[in-house]
């Protein structure tokens, strides 16, 4: 349980995992998605894919 506050995805720490996919998504593909949290319930995303060891799009990878 994570408790309040916020988290940061990034490698080697927290992470999605999408598991049953049709096809893998292709680098520059858009995926939308929506998580379900138990207090803020549902939010709506937009994932943009990158290749595997890319910087992030818009950043720097730490």
């Amino acid at each position: 349980m994570l408790g309040r506050g916020s988290i940061e995805a990034k490698p080697g720490g927290r992470h999605i995992m999408f598991v049953g996919l049709v096809h893998p998504p292709a680098a520059g593909e858009k995926a939308r998605g929506v998580l379900q949290f138990e207090h803020a319930g549902r939010v709506e995303v937009e994932f943009e894919v990158v290749a595997m060891g890319a910087p992030p799009p818009g950043g720097r990878a730490n």
